[in-house]
């Protein structure tokens, strides 16, 4: 599993002012993130996060395969970009067009979940594993 202080030792996004982390607080109130050296800018483009959804959503396995996908989607972007220019003021709008998810495992979205992001490059390179504390729940 990857190195990573465990979440509650971390500050959230929102105490992480001053850092590009900042907004993503703003977008989405439903999620709760804590990133792993907020301040360093990676140069191969690696970045931890924990996070969760913190709205009760219930026990549908599909449900929270389905939030944990969405999780995935919403910090990787920003680990694509931050390494290539890391402090910027501009607006982007980006999305990713497809990416597969293993699931190894039932997961619940509702959990604290530490999203382990890699891309070296912008231009066709990504990686990403989801685990909790102990154990590897997904990956791409």
């Amino acid at each position: 599993m990857p190195r990573a202080p465990l979440p509650a030792e971390l500050p959230t996004i929102r105490d992480a002012q001053g850092t590009a982390w900042t907004r993503w607080a703003e977008q989405d109130p439903d999620i709760e993130m804590r990133v792993v050296a907020p301040n360093v800018a990676d140069p191969v483009g690696r970045r931890k996060f924990w996070c969760r959804i913190v709205t009760d959503c219930g026990d549908d396995p599909r449900l929270q395969t389905a939030l944990a996908a969405y999780l995935s989607d919403f910090t990787m972007v920003a680990s694509i970009r931050l390494p290539h220019e890391p402090a910027t003021t501009k607006q982007y709008l980006m999305s990713t067009l497809s990416h597969v998810l293993y699931f190894h495992r039932r997961i619940r979205a509702c959990d604290w979940h530490l999203m382990d992001h890699h891309s070296p490059v912008a231009a066709g390179g990504g990686g990403w594993r989801c685990c909790t504390r102990t154990t590897l729940m997904a990956s791409w």
